[in-house]
């Protein structure tokens, strides 16, 4: 549901394959899901198997500007100390890009 509230950022999403892919991620420990508090999630962080490599990264909207970003960046710093982080951005501008460049 989350990945779906962000939808300007993922129009091309499919939510089978997508679901499939957060559960391994999952299983093999290279996600991060943020929750509330409230039964809903904040954000989400899945990590790529190459070191540094962030594959997915949302945040709520109504989360945005809390610290959710920071702290899903905290965890995949922590996961590669000392390695650069990357994180595609797919328009130039975009409002993603600039949240995940003030967030860390």
């Amino acid at each position: 549901e989350l990945a779906f509230s962000t939808v300007e950022g993922f129009p091309h999403l499919d939510e089978e394959g997508f679901g499939r892919a957060l559960a391994a991620a999952v299983t093999e420990g290279r996600a991060f899901l943020l929750p509330t508090g409230e039964g809903e999630l904040a954000g989400a962080v899945i990590l790529g198997r190459a070191p540094g490599w962030i594959d997915y990264l949302t945040v709520s909207p109504h989360c945005r500007r809390r610290g959710a970003a920071r702290a899903m960046l905290r965890f995949a710093a922590a996961r590669w100390p000392g390695s650069p982080l990357y994180l595609s951005t797919f328009r130039a501008g975009d409002r993603a890009d600039r949240g995940y460049r003030a967030a860390f």
